[in-house]
């Protein structure tokens, strides 16, 4: 009798050991970009919406758009030992160290957004950026013919260190040269803010007045340039912007853009950590770009018909979430 106590207490042992084993959690870490803007501040929250759906703890910690921050920030991360980590890089070329320390320690590295650096992540999650732009010129194209324009027009790119957002302006000039429209003007606003935006849109009209549309890398710029062409008296320029955060959907409502072109930046994030999961785990990953590891999420082209007089309902997912849900 004792015998069999004895060993009915031993398995009840090794049972408690086991779902204490079980029910430890594992903590994922995002070293974001900034949440100070709306693309990265709902970015997180995709993030850290997915750890609470999966069962992760959750860390995460702005690195402010500092490259050597963002390398700090992730070396102490892997200190901690989280199980993985997803980052939005302020310079892509600085993940090396970060991800060769997290290997090195069975940490997979999933990048959200901006590039991979060349690095042997374990993943790149971001907008299809050349379909998006393919959308909104497609779009004003369409505009253009069914009104009698010049055939001129311009784009105005973000820091050529975002080499994935070049894609957004590539897909346009392809779009309307092909329509037999030309480019005039291809320029860089190294910040991508409205100053920037609109100090560019001055130097081209000074050079090309007869414009009939302008593409930009995202919609601080395009704010800033459709103020320019305001301030010049061209009313009938075309403007497209990318990305519908809160301001460009504002300008968009009040007819200053033409268009601008949806990222949903919330299923970058949760996306990148449905990724993580199935790496944590070990079970099989797909991705649309095998070769690069990419994974692409779809943009959807925004324009005033498609906007209600409520900005919570602006939709941040491509489930059909709302900002007003999401808030």
């Amino acid at each position: 009798m004792k015998k069999v106590v004895g060993l009915m207490m031993a398995i009840l042992i090794v049972a408690m050991g086991c779902a204490g084993i079980a029910e430890e959690r594992k903590t994922i870490a995002y070293s974001t970009l900034g949440v100070d803007s709306d693309y990265w501040s709902v970015m997180e929250r995709g993030v850290a919406q997915a750890c609470a759906d999966l069962g992760y703890d959750y860390v995460m910690q702005s690195h402010n758009n500092d490259e050597t921050l963002m390398v700090s920030t992730c070396q102490n991360f892997i200190q901690q030992g989280v199980a993985g980590m997803v980052v939005s890089p302020s310079k892509p070329e600085a993940l090396a160290p970060v991800v060769a320390a997290a290997h090195a320690k069975n940490i997979p590295v999933v990048i959200g957004d901006m590039g991979d650096g060349g690095t042997d992540m374990d993943g790149l999650i971001l907008s299809d950026n050349y379909g998006g732009g393919v959308m909104s010129s497609t779009y004003i194209l369409e505009q253009l013919e069914a009104e009698e324009t010049s055939k001129e027009f311009a784009v105005i790119r973000l820091n050529p260190e975002a080499e994935i957002s070049q894609l957004r302006c590539d897909s346009a000039i392809d779009v309307l040269t092909a329509a037999g429209y030309t480019c005039v003007a291809d320029i860089y606003a190294p910040n991508g803010n409205t100053e920037d935006g609109y100090k560019a849109m001055q130097d081209i009209v000074a050079a090309h007045p007869n414009l009939c549309a302008v593409f930009c890398g995202n919609d601080r710029e395009a704010v800033g340039a459709a103020q320019a062409l305001q301030d010049a008296g061209l009313t009938n320029v075309k403007v497209a912007g990318f990305d519908a955060d809160e301001a460009g959907v504002e300008a968009v409502r009040l007819g200053r853009l033409t268009c601008t072109v949806q990222q949903f930046s919330y299923d970058i994030g949760y996306q990148a950590v449905v990724l993580l999961d199935k790496l944590i785990r070990g079970e099989e990953v797909t991705y649309d770009d095998a070769e690069l590891k990419r994974v692409l999420v779809p943009c959807a082209l925004v324009t005033k018909d498609d906007l209600t007089d409520n900005p919570e309902d602006q939709v941040i997912s491509n489930t059909g979430l709302t900002r007003g849900e999401m808030n």
